[in-house]
């Protein structure tokens, strides 16, 4: 099966690409800049997305996001030299969105290293060519849907001053047909090309609130973020599913907290900001999640009550290294902790970073440093140890 490589940008490395080419089976297309990126990526299908960081406008994370809402990506190959903590952030966002970073090339860059790159990547077929060898079929999809495909995996939240765990955020994995947990890249991808996003959120919260359910019944009260989208909340019947699933598992609403993504938010939305204030009313808290974009969204936190705030792992993950970016995160936890709000720090992978944000007074933290993932067996065992 030839390879389908995507190259934005990268014009000095056409060569050493087109060496790739001619020798393997590969294909490959190029486009100037993202703009032309995500029309073709509309379009066709690419095993690969390779970009060069030195072209204007190509920025490492809009190419990893771009990757996410590609169908069939197999993978990101990235050639530009980055610091560590850049390098770093970029994995942090990758994993983040179950894309595969699979490596970051200097120049000199060598035909022969772009191949072993993209070669040691097992490709996804695509449905229509491959028949029975797809990694998912709709038909798949919608019976793991509403039986045990989608698994629920929680990762701590740890109080920065106690190191004790605070709460968990759910994330949405898949069960695979051998029993392993598999990341959701590719099971969101086909939600979001068939039109199943709000079936796959109903679901997750379903999965999340029963298990709470349980926990509740063993005695522990945690609460647990579940990441919703405006369009699920622009949904007139989304309030009273929410209210609905936590009274059928007895799980109180103080519980169960809605994590809303800053950039998506359009504060003039009036259906958005009405089940906002709905779910304020009923006792469900909200959190306003990667905040780092400023203070357009304070402005209107008068308008809707959150509880927390989470800022943006960019914040975090290179703050370290980088002073305007400590400035920045020193800045954001200030203004937070003024408006009584509880500030979570994302993407904590080394103890520099914990002990920064602890010392700028953050009060909650996050990242694989104190905890990846898992699914609700193993979460509780932590908590036993704890």
């Amino acid at each position: 099966m030839n390879r389908r490589v995507l190259l934005i940008g990268g014009t000095a490395y056409a060569p050493a690409l087109a060496a790739v080419e001619a020798k393997r089976k590969t294909l490959v297309a190029t486009v100037p800049d993202m703009g032309s990126a995500r029309d073709i990526i509309s379009t066709e299908t690419f095993d690969f997305i390779v970009a060069d960081l030195d072209t204007p406008g190509v920025e490492v994370d809009s190419v990893i996001r771009l990757a996410a809402s590609a169908p069939l990506c197999a993978g990101v190959l990235i050639f530009g030299d980055m610091n560590t903590a850049r390098a770093r952030a970029a994995r942090d966002l990758a994993t983040a969105l179950s894309v595969n970073l699979v490596g970051i090339l200097v120049s000199p860059i060598r035909a022969s290293d772009i191949a072993r790159l993209l070669e040691g990547v097992s490709l996804t077929e695509e449905p229509e060519r491959a028949g029975s060898a797809a990694i998912l079929s709709e038909a798949e999809f919608l019976r793991g849907l509403m039986t045990d495909g989608l698994v629920a995996a929680y990762q701590p939240k740890i109080d920065l001053k106690t190191g004790r765990i605070v709460g968990a955020e759910a994330f949405a994995r898949w069960r695979g047909p051998s029993g392993g947990i598999l990341g959701a890249g590719a099971v969101l991808r086909l939600a979001r090309q068939r039109g199943y996003m709000d079936v796959l959120a109903h679901r997750m919260l379903e999965l999340v609130v029963a298990e709470l359910g349980l926990w509740v019944q063993m005695g522990l009260e945690l609460k647990v973020s579940v990441n919703v989208s405006t369009e699920n909340l622009r949904r007139s019947d989304f309030v009273d599913v929410v209210t609905n699933l936590a009274a059928v598992h007895k799980v109180p609403p103080h519980l169960i907290q809605l994590e809303i993504t800053e950039s998506e938010i359009n504060w003039d939305d009036a259906p958005l900001k009405d089940s906002m204030q709905r779910l304020n009313g009923r006792g469900f808290p909200l959190a306003l999640d990667d905040f780092g974009t400023g203070l357009a969204s304070l402005m209107k936190l008068s308008e809707v009550k959150f509880d927390e705030i989470v800022v943006d792992r960019r914040f975090t993950r290179t703050a370290v290294d980088d002073g305007p970016a400590r400035t920045v995160l020193e800045g954001a936890i200030g203004v937070i902790h003024k408006l009584g709000l509880v500030c979570t720090c994302e993407g904590i992978e080394d103890a520099a970073t914990r002990d920064l944000v602890a010392g700028l007074g953050a009060d909650v933290g996050q990242g694989f440093l104190l905890g990846q993932p898992m699914v609700g067996t193993e979460f509780l065992e932590l908590l036993d140890r704890q």
